[in-house]
């Protein structure tokens, strides 16, 4: 036999089987994305940490010791040191997590479907009712964002509930806008068209047809949102409308460290830290999921 007819079985052979392209799918581009995968991975283990801080074998973060106040970090029994009232900063801020995250989410729950419905009323229906609403939402953003936080804040009173409604109200022209703009770019199409034609109510069309089609915006309208929440969050507790003493809090730390930045520069370093990471995170893997979720957007080279 011939060397050349000899070959013909090796390149035939089934032990050398053709690598399958992998499918290109929302879920792959995000996995693709480092950035996003990095956020994902920060967001999850802060939100293990903050749910596991009652059990985990860490000091109270309310457990007073002047005798080791303001220790810097790298001290036995003190990774991160300690703040000007001898408490543990990494308790503190493990606490601090949890307060950060509820308010967040829950704002942003609040927020989200208040929002949405305006924004989807406003879209669908036009015309009076259009106006009427997008007027509202436009007295919302004639004031900053925190300005107006702060100012709910002073009238319903300090404390992290208030808090938690003022951040919600401000944030609801942010979902309403953009949830009326997406209603606004498919309520013309062909199967919204053909749905009215087939006698479907309003209500069919909103809820069968409209909001399954804009939730991937809204996932990444979310994710941006929670972000920005975390940092309103600690801002309200800095000047002392959020959290109230000895509740743990991010920005009730940075707000205490502040004091003594020039002595002990890690008390307002690692919340400081601990709060951009987080935010940074969520922006990251927002801005993940809308490059996954549309695929026009999407970057390449990550």
């Amino acid at each position: 036999m011939s060397e050349g007819s000899s070959s013909a079985p090796l390149l035939a052979n089934p032990s050398f089987p053709s690598r399958r392209p992998v499918a290109d799918t929302p879920f792959t581009r995000l996995a693709r994305n480092r950035l996003a995968m990095f956020g994902l991975v920060v967001i999850l283990l802060v939100t293990l940490l903050a749910l596991l801080a009652p059990v985990l074998l860490i000091t109270d973060p309310n457990e007073i010791n002047t005798a080791a106040r303001l220790k810097p970090p790298g001290t036995p029994g003190n990774l991160f040191g300690t703040d000007q009232l001898g408490r543990d900063i990494l308790s503190r801020l493990i606490w601090g997590a949890r307060v950060s995250l509820l308010v967040a989410v829950v704002a942003a729950t609040i927020a989200l479907t208040i929002g949405t419905l305006i924004g989807v009323i406003a879209g669908y229906f036009g015309g009076l009712v259009d106006n009427i609403f997008m007027r509202l939402i436009d007295v919302l953003l004639a004031f900053p964002y925190v300005l107006l936080a702060i100012a709910l804040v002073s009238a319903l009173g300090p404390g992290l509930v208030n808090a938690m409604i003022a951040i919600a109200i401000v944030n609801i022209s942010f979902y309403a806008r953009n949830v009326r703009s997406a209603v606004l770019s498919i309520k013309s199409m062909e199967y919204i068209e053909a749905a009215r034609a087939s006698g479907a109510s309003h209500a069919r069309i909103i809820f069968l047809d409209i909001l399954p089609n804009i939730i991937a915006p809204i996932l990444v309208l979310v994710s941006l949102n929670i972000g920005w929440m975390v940092t309103e969050t600690a801002g309200l507790s800095f000047v002392g409308l959020g959290a109230q003493p000895p509740t743990s809090d991010w920005g009730s730390m940075l707000a205490d460290g502040r004091r003594f930045i020039l002595v002990a520069p890690h008390a307002i370093i690692m919340p400081g830290i601990a709060i951009v990471l987080l935010v940074f995170a969520f922006n990251s893997l927002g801005d993940g999921l809308r490059d996954a979720l549309d695929p026009r957007l999407r970057k390449g080279g990550r």
